[in-house]
């Protein structure tokens, strides 16, 4: 199946343009080339600083330098109607961690951004063919509804990559005593690293000997996500006789890294 990375190289569209480039980083420096070959235009961006958005940067200059293809109106397209939208309100989690959080507001649908406290990005569905919803000139969308609650149980988001699934998790509080039994010590052999679990003050606290604290947040069942980019989803794995046995890391290029249990945790 065709995708977008054509032997490392990005293919992608800005403003309806054909865009071929790639970004590079390492210690303080990012940077990103790009091109325009229908309008001959080339871009590269140098930045000496690790919280640099070279990328960003670029389609700002390419924002400048290119007018805008012209894209069909919304009166064009076939919208869904409220009905739908409104089965959509709920909050949905990936298996890596990624989050949605639809609501609707003033007759349209939003999706909230971790962190956002208001706001967030309308939108808005073109109906397509068999059951399938365009995302604002983007990713094609399928739903999956529950005939009990009549409401969108699963989202299935669909690009040239392939699938993101994102199921709908209502906010899990954890108990003291649920919270204590991810305690323990977590090891994984090909990393030759060993991380704690601990509960202290009520939350769940993920420790490493060369890293601060991380707090580990409950954004599904046995699922948490983490401050640390490198741990950043974690999902904890139950044997038959529903023990913890150890977790897994997913997330960015990292997927079912398995951590152990190897003993109770001591007193916390």
């Amino acid at each position: 199946k065709k995708i977008t990375y054509a032997f490392a190289i990005n293919m992608g569209e800005y403003n309806g343009w054909k865009e071929i480039g790639h970004g590079g980083g390492d210690a303080g420096f990012r940077t990103y080339a790009t091109r325009f070959p229908e309008q001959q235009l080339g871009i590269i961006i140098f930045s000496n600083l690790s919280s640099f958005n070279s990328y960003g940067m670029a389609m700002q200059v390419a924002e400048l330098l290119l007018p805008p293809k012209e894209k069909k109106s919304d009166s064009a397209l076939i919208l869904a109607d409220s009905s739908l939208l409104k089965k959509l309100v709920g909050r949905y989690v990936s298996p890596r961690g990624g989050m949605l959080n639809l609501s609707w507001n003033n007759g349209k649908l939003f999706n909230r951004q971790a962190g956002q406290t208001a706001g967030g990005t309308e939108w808005k569905l073109a109906v397509k063919e068999n059951n399938k919803y365009q995302l604002n000139d983007g990713p094609f969308l399928k739903f999956e509804t529950s005939s009990s609650t009549d409401s969108v149980t699963r989202v299935v988001f669909e690009n040239p990559n392939g699938f993101t699934e994102y199921s709908r998790q209502p906010v899990i509080v954890l108990k003291k005593e649920e919270a204590v039994a991810y305690a323990g010590t977590y090891y994984n052999e090909e990393t030759e690293a060993a991380y704690t679990v601990m509960v202290k003050n009520g939350d769940l606290i993920l420790q490493h000997r060369k890293f601060a604290d991380a707090k580990l947040s409950v954004i599904g069942p046995d699922q948490f996500s983490c401050p640390n980019w490198w741990m950043s989803n974690l999902k904890f794995i139950r044997d038959k006789k529903g023990v913890i046995s150890g977790f897994e890391v997913n997330g960015g290029r990292v997927l079912h890294l398995f951590y152990g249990k190897t003993k109770p945790a001591s007193k916390f």
